[in-house]
């Protein structure tokens, strides 16, 4: 294994897409929310920016302190609690189980696991053709008409 320190050159290259897609995905938009929150609203809900020093107020924190407020908030803590509790008595023991199985059942053991995760992406890929407009999205691109008569498919090419 190389060592980073001699290699700095290649360490920031492979390291780049990374601090990229974290700071354009995560940080920014993090600090975007935060500058939101000091801002005020209008009548209709919008954020007035300008000038933007002169509107900074606390009121969406004090609103946070409402009692309305604070049952939704305990409410978000306490089922994000419960949801971590039922991950680590589901997840624990199955990491365990897979990591102390024989080498021939690891992989289909991992399949297992990871097999949800894939069919969570590929149904929203599959419905791209149910898309709301006239025409979907892959029909669009595919040039396969899909219409849908009485549950039958027919194809016809454009």
């Amino acid at each position: 294994m190389r060592d980073w320190r001699k290699e700095k050159v290649s360490f920031a290259v492979f390291g780049m897409p990374g601090t990229f897609w974290i700071f354009a995905f995560f940080t920014f938009p993090l600090v975007l929310i935060w500058i939101y929150s000091f801002c005020t609203s209008d009548e209709l809900g919008q954020v007035v920016w300008e000038p933007f020093w002169s509107n900074l107020s606390l009121d969406a924190y004090s609103r946070a302190l409402e009692w309305i407020n604070l049952g939704i908030i305990w409410k978000s803590v306490w089922s994000g609690a419960v949801a971590t509790v039922i991950c680590l008595v589901m997840g624990f023991p199955l990491a365990m189980a897979i990591a102390f199985a024989p080498a021939r059942w690891k992989n289909p053991l991992l399949l297992l696991v990871v097999l949800p995760f894939w069919t969570n992406l590929l149904i929203p890929n599959l419905r791209l053709d149910r898309h709301p407009a006239e025409q979907g999205v892959r029909e669009h691109f595919s040039g396969v008409d899909l219409q849908s008569d009485h549950g039958v498919f027919e194809c016809d090419r454009k």
